[in-house]
């Protein structure tokens, strides 16, 4: 990704997960999304960013679902 951006483009990466416990877990079964795979806990993008290269960090929570990280190409 960072070979085609150009230099201070802007990458956002997001990742999401069900929630283990609350109200939105209860969705998720009901829907038959809370099985095996789909829990499970959102992995670290912040150091998958840095080792790319990439600075200028920024990551944050869309709730109740989604984990993400923006980060721009020096």
């Amino acid at each position: 990704m960072r070979r085609l951006l150009r230099p201070g483009g802007t990458v956002l990466l997001a990742d999401f997960t069900i929630p283990k416990r609350g109200a939105w877990h209860l969705l998720a079964a009901i829907t038959g999304h809370a099985g095996g795979q789909m829990i499970r806990r959102v992995s670290p993008l912040e150091p998958l960013v840095a080792e790319a290269g990439f600075t200028e960090p920024l990551s944050g929570k869309a709730p109740p679902w989604l984990h993400y990280v923006r980060a721009m190409k020096p």
